[in-house]
């Protein structure tokens, strides 16, 4: 109750709460020494005092005042989350988690700071990063034979950690007809209409069992994407058909395969999960600002979130600093770190792992996403885009939402392991302004998950892509499909594999619009054997100027210039003459050294898995 009154009274003074730490100091002693210090404190300063609390997991009880001492680095703790989130804080206060604990309930934060003096959810002591986790142990495993087993689980999960790594649910087709014997495991599957894509882990006479972040619907065709014995996509002339989406444990083909039905889990494992790691998640959002404007949000660890590892919604001026997200999942909007709707926001120093699905999202859904800072961040091992900027799912039922964000100093790896058709850093319905500056985009998807490094798909406004770093991504390195772009001081290296073809810089048309426009100058293209430098496919070749460019590779005839397939291309003497582009630039056709050393897949148990 003392703690209120002196926050109170210090606030109308209005000052920059210096001095606090003092007032903590104070506050533990007794009440007869407390009010003559008080008066001291408050007496002619025009201080505010802002307050610091603290939750110990351990050491703490929720029935303490929560107030933290910086004089002795703990204090009078709460113990849970949910007492945070219950109680009321004031702008300029720190609620602070001891490093090294964890705690499996969802942060929603209660209150707003004000302009200039955010309310901050941090760390105390020393160790690791505080824990907010989202998972709890599955247990009461029994055998089913043939290395399944189930466990009774009242709700699917949107994300399963099996030996601590995040695994999606296997989805299982059942198909009117018999499935033809040529289709294999890795083809894509596209369900038409949504564009919703499922990789094929296994097959019965009349299944197809696989991995899709998508919910696919029942009664819609499918068609087949695979590879051909030449390492190219295959399209078969002829539909699957229509399948209906059934619950069948014959799916489960490989340690970590799972899937839910009913209130009962199923696993495949090669070990007696009762005695392995098995988390799955209780609650889809682990840290959500709610609305809440003023934050910041530092040096926090978000593990296992069914959907949302940090949820900026509908918030302004908030920080996210220094914190890590793994193993995100496939409920809800599905990224590790997602901007809805919230604007002059920064997110620093921050990284994601392993989720299922986005890394990081800027996203608008009637109310817009402007002004953001993303800088200095890590995304790895991510499912779909490592960084997107979007709008909701109609694209043009809120145009020009997206608008004056800064994409910086970013590194994106391994992007794109579970989506068809996507990139390291994607673009979609955004509007004008976003700069992608700095970034390190590479390894995004595979031979059969097509990932670019740079995709700037249609409705996107003019951007700017300057001095980024792409590298040996599946789909092309600067993928663009609208109008008015700059991109200069990039550095492009081996970028496209021979499933498709695809360049260092690609422009095609897509949907309503196309690339046109352009201007692509002063950027420096390595290209190996069989790769491609630019490609201007039919319909994308309008208004660009493309100039001051520095071009290397190892093939005959990397450019091609409205045409649609690598056997249409020519050399750089034949592209200054069909383009009219080029005229400063330079050329060298060396044999290619080769990627540079750091050029390779990072494995490990998530990887082997899908």
């Amino acid at each position: 109750m003392i703690v209120s009154v002196v926050r109170a009274m210090g606030r109308e003074k209005g000052g920059n709460g210096a001095g606090a730490p003092r007032c903590v100091g104070i506050w533990r002693r007794s009440i007869h020494i407390l009010l003559p210090a008080i008066l001291a404190c408050l007496g002619g300063a025009a201080t505010a005092l802002a307050a610091s609390y603290c939750v110990d997991t351990t050491n703490g009880l929720d029935s303490n005042t929560g107030v933290y001492d910086p004089q002795v680095g703990s204090g009078d703790c709460w113990q849970t989350v949910g007492k945070v989130n219950s109680s009321t804080f004031a702008a300029g206060d720190q609620v602070l988690f001891r490093r090294g604990e964890t705690w499996h309930e969802p942060l929603t934060v209660p209150s707003s700071g004000a302009a200039g003096n955010p309310v901050v959810f941090g760390a105390f002591g020393t160790g690791d990063p505080p824990v907010i986790d989202a998972t709890e142990p599955v247990t009461g495993w029994t055998a089913l034979g043939g290395n399944l087993y189930s466990a009774p689980w009242s709700a699917e999960p949107g994300v399963l950690l099996y030996k601590g790594e995040p695994v999606p649910r296997i989805t299982t087709l059942q198909f009117a007809d018999p499935v033809p014997a040529l289709l294999a495991p890795g083809a894509i599957l596209l369900q038409l209409g949504p564009y919703a894509n499922f990789r094929v882990t296994s097959r019965g006479q009349y299944t197809v069992s696989g991995i899709t972040r998508f919910r696919l619907n029942s009664g819609v065709v499918v068609v087949v994407r695979q590879l051909d014995a030449g390492g190219r996509e295959q399209q078969w002339a002829t539909p699957l058909g229509k399948p209906a989406i059934i619950s069948a444990t014959a799916g489960l083909t490989a340690p970590g395969h799972w899937f839910w039905d009913s209130g009962t889990l199923y696993l495949y494992s090669d070990a007696d999960p009762n005695g392995i790691a098995v988390e799955a998640s209780v609650f889809d959002t682990g840290i959500n600002t709610n609305g809440r404007d003023d934050l910041v949000i530092r040096d926090l660890k978000v593990r296992g979130a069914g959907g949302v590892g940090i949820f900026l919604n509908n918030s302004q001026r908030v920080t996210v600093s220094g914190v890590e997200v793994f193993g995100s999942g496939l409920h809800s909007h599905q990224t590790g770190i997602l901007l809805l709707s919230s604007s002059n926001c920064r997110v620093e120093n921050s990284r994601v792992d392993a989720a299922l699905d986005g890394g990081l999202t800027i996203y608008a859904w009637g109310d817009p996403a402007r002004d953001n800072v993303i800088t200095g961040n890590i995304l790895d091992r991510i499912g779909s885009a490592g960084i997107s900027l979007s709008t909701d799912g109609g694209g043009s039922s809120y145009p020009g939402l997206v608008t004056g964000n800064l994409i910086e100093n970013n590194t994106i790896q391994e992007a794109n392991r579970l989506v068809y058709d996507s990139a390291g850093i994607y673009t979609l319905f955004s509007g004008d302004g976003n700069v992608i500056r700095g970034n390190t985009v590479r390894y995004g998807g595979s031979a059969r998950l097509r990932s670019a490094g740079i995709m700037v798909d249609q409705g996107s406004g003019p951007l700017t892509i300057e001095n980024n770093l792409v590298v040996g991504n599946s789909n092309g390195g600067i993928d663009v499909a609208s109008s008015g772009h700059t991109i200069t001081g990039n550095r492009l290296l081996y970028n496209g594999v021979t499933s498709w073809t695809t360049a260092q810089v690609v422009f095609f048309p897509a949907g309503s619009t196309t690339a046109a426009a352009c201007t692509v100058t002063s950027n420096y293209m390595q290209a190996g054997p069989a790769q491609n430098l630019f490609h201007v496919q039919p319909n994308a070749d309008t208004g660009h100027t493309i100039d001051y460019n520095e071009y290397h590779d190892g093939a005959a005839l990397p450019f091609l210039w409205n045409v649609w397939s690598s056997n249409q291309g020519t050399d750089f003497s034949g592209w200054r003459q069909v383009s009219g582009q080029d005229g400063h630039s330079s050329y060298s056709r060396t044999p290619a050294p080769g990627p540079p050393a750091d050029f390779r897949v990072i494995s490990g148990v998530y990887h082997l898995l899908l």
